[in-house]
């Protein structure tokens, strides 16, 4: 398991990137998941 790639991980990982996190999928037993990041 990686905590690196929990949702708030990613979306903090964005905003220092300068992005902000506009959706989050996850597959149904909620082991991965795909975000969609905006400037």
């Amino acid at each position: 398991m990686s905590c690196k790639f929990r949702p708030d991980g990613v979306a903090a990982e964005l905003v220092a990137a300068g992005l902000r996190r506009t959706r989050w999928w996850t597959d149904d037993g909620g082991d991965f998941g795909l975000s969609l990041a905006v400037k």
